[in-house]
């Protein structure tokens, strides 16, 4: 009977072993922390080492212009969407050459503010451009391709002579 109990001591002295002096464990901890701490550095690194791309925002509006250029108008709803983004995209220019919020004025005081802050050059073309705008979007006029394109036109030398000054 004795015999018996010491051949089970044996079974579990000879198989109980520790998990951290097994070797199989130790490699794998020792993998897995490798690569823990190899995506933190990578995700540290990711974070604060990468680049910002500065866009130039009259590449942006020139990119904005041709869009609105290639647009087909077909009806009415389509010349107020291509003027009402024509006039998005001249409050942007403003607000980004002049660093003054004009976003949220009406036409009509965007041609005061221009009065008073532009010379009269600039101030003629605006109020062209700006006049075009208010009949097409308010009066449901419908407008053709050759009034957007000269309506394009117009900002683009608008831009041109603000650029300068």
């Amino acid at each position: 009977m004795n015999e018996s109990k010491e051949q089970l001591f044996d079974i579990y002295d000879v198989w109980y072993e520790p998990l951290l002096t097994q070797t199989w464990f130790v490699i794998s901890l020792i993998l897995f922390l490798i690569i823990f701490v190899s995506l933190v550095l990578y995700f540290i690194y990711i974070r604060y080492n990468s680049k910002i791309i500065l866009i130039n925002p009259f590449v942006v509006i020139q990119k904005k212009l041709v869009d609105i250029e290639n647009l087909s108008i077909e009806n009415e709803h389509d010349s107020k969407k291509a003027y009402f983004e024509m006039t998005e995209i001249l409050k942007q220019y403003i607000v980004y050459r002049f660093h003054i919020s004009v976003v949220g004025l009406t036409d009509q005081e965007l041609l005061q503010w221009a009065h008073m802050n532009l010379v009269q050059e600039q101030v003629m073309i605006l109020e062209q451009i700006l006049g075009n705008t208010i009949n097409i979007k308010f009066e449901h006029q419908l407008a053709t391709t050759e009034q957007v394109k000269k309506s394009i036109e117009l900002i683009q030398s608008f831009i041109h002579s603000t650029k300068e000054a």
